[in-house]
């Protein structure tokens, strides 16, 4: 029985891996945008957002036009600076023609209008990330922030 337990574990094994292929590359030829979420006045809580994955996740929930985002941490000095390098990343990306062809093609206002909608877009997006105090390891705290939430 040893043998048809490794055997069956190995078949599932290669139809799993198979069958995942499949799905990543029936997704490719998707448009981007049917991968994106769309979360108009939705209110979203991230806890540990100072750093990390926390952190990532609150700026793709705010980019995803949710309406408001809490970055819910103990640290509230952490938390502001991972909100405003958030913001000064996405200003840093930024709309570039650096390519010549591309400089053909495009005009130095379309350029420079590109460039505001970013930067409009970067500042939305930040002004809908709000930092609070929250210490998960309190109850008090925890009822605290549920209060100021509701």
């Amino acid at each position: 029985w040893d043998f048809v337990g490794i055997g069956t574990v190995a078949v599932l094994g290669i139809l799993g891996v198979k069958r995942r292929h499949e799905a990543e590359r029936s997704f490719a030829g998707l448009p981007r945008a049917s991968h994106e979420l769309e979360l108009t006045a939705a209110h979203c809580i991230v806890t540990g957002a100072s750093s990390g994955l926390g952190a990532e996740v609150s700026w793709r929930l705010a980019r995803a036009r949710a309406h408001r985002v809490t970055m819910a941490c103990r640290d509230l000095g952490r938390c502001e600076k991972a909100r405003t390098d958030l913001l000064s990343r996405c200003l840093a990306e930024g709309v570039t023609a650096d390519d010549p062809e591309e400089r053909t093609k495009t005009t130095a206002s379309k350029i420079a209008s590109a460039r505001a909608a970013h930067r409009r877009l970067c500042n939305e997006t930040h002004s809908s990330l709000k930092c609070m105090h929250l210490e998960l390891t309190s109850i008090s705290s925890v009822h605290e922030f549920a209060d100021q939430i509701a």
